[in-house]
């Protein structure tokens, strides 16, 4: 009738393929379950009838009559989204959902204990199958509350307070040592630190690494070329503003932080130090190998940090509950260019 809506048609059942393959709907079951205990004509039957109708299997009734309740989706929290490190994690986390056929859903805590409660509160509420954790800062006490519930936690570049999930992170402290004593070793003794805040695990390392090397070479901090909370790359670049303006500015640089390095960048280009003033970053940038000169790295792979983190969720989701694991990747510098600039080629 005119001015009237057509009902939709009705979404195909079993019992609907089942009568148009000629077979019961418990057979029907099995193919769409991928049980492997149907012949193959009976099987080719079945496929024939769910391609002409269109049938699709409702996975939330079936949940609901097994009492599983899970939602096929994870949730991911990690400090800023827009920081390229947390970026390719999150892109390497949901590679394999995606193999699974699981919904990735990510928030970003930017290290605010309260901020961190409410958005496990709010992806718990959805009934998310389990959490992955990227360096959230604060305490833990929402995530183990959760794990204390039946949701599996894997921490991803963050060592807990207490064993309550497993772990995948690099040794952020070794690979701290390793870039600053590079620095001492090209002759630099005023080495300037740009970081986030000490309560994020591997900053924390990162900087108790620079610290370890300035002590083993005898060389007291400097609080004027220690800069923390750079959550934003102009935050960094201020920062480094701020060193290069003073009267002893540092030769060089160690930036714990994707975004901080890439500030750090901006700043010395301004003021035509990128080629005079050393580099040392503890994480990779795009096109980091194509500056000039190019990036000294001590470079992690978030992206298959973030696959790993995966694959132990989806191990827990699948059964596993064994003891808690941690998998620990040792780094290696890798020299461009930028980390090998000499103090005696300062600027200024």
């Amino acid at each position: 009738m005119v001015g009237m809506s057509r009902a939709p048609d009705p979404r195909p059942t079993l019992k609907d393929v089942a009568r148009l393959a000629g077979t019961s709907i418990k057979t029907v079951s099995r193919v769409v379950n991928h049980e492997g205990t149907v012949s193959r004509e009976l099987t080719d039957r079945a496929n024939e009838a769910i391609s002409t109708l269109g049938y699709r299997r409702d996975d939330r009734a079936r949940r609901l009559r097994s009492g599983t309740m899970a939602t096929d989706s994870i949730g991911l929290i990690v400090i800023n989204l827009g920081d390229p490190f947390f970026a390719a994690a999150a892109e390497g986390v949901e590679s394999v959902a995606s193999e699974r056929g699981v919904v990735l859903v990510t928030a970003s805590s930017r290290a605010s204990p309260d901020r961190l409660d409410a958005i496990v509160e709010s992806l718990v509420s959805r009934r998310i199958d389990g959490l992955i954790v990227v360096e959230v800062g604060g305490d833990i006490d929402s995530l183990e509350r959760e794990t204390s519930r039946g949701t599996p936690v894997v921490f991803l570049d963050l060592m807990p307070s207490r064993p309550v999930g497993d772990v995948v992170l690099s040794d952020h402290r070794a690979a701290a040592v390793t870039a600053v004593v590079h620095l001492l070793a090209g002759g630099h003794r005023r080495i300037g630190f740009l970081g986030l805040d000490l309560s994020i695990y591997s900053m924390s390392e990162r900087y108790r690494g620079y610290e370890q090397a300035l002590a083993g070479a005898g060389i007291d901090l400097d609080p004027r070329l220690i800069a923390l909370d750079l959550f934003e790359q102009a935050a960094a670049s201020a920062a480094v503003d701020r060193m290069l303006d003073l009267a002893d500015p540092p030769s060089a640089l160690f930036a714990a932080y994707g975004s901080a390095t890439i500030g750090a960048i901006r700043s010395l280009q301004a003021h035509n130090a990128h080629q005079t003033v050393a580099l040392v970053s503890s994480d990779d940038i795009e096109a980091g190998d194509l500056l000039s000169p190019g990036l000294t790295t001590t470079p992690q792979d978030p992206f298959e940090l973030g696959r790993s983190a995966a694959r132990f969720l989806f191990r827990r989701l699948d059964g596993y509950d064994g003891p808690f694991e941690t998998h620990r990747i040792e780094l290696e510098l890798t020299e461009r260019g930028s980390g090998e600039i000499r103090p005696d080629a300062r600027w200024g």
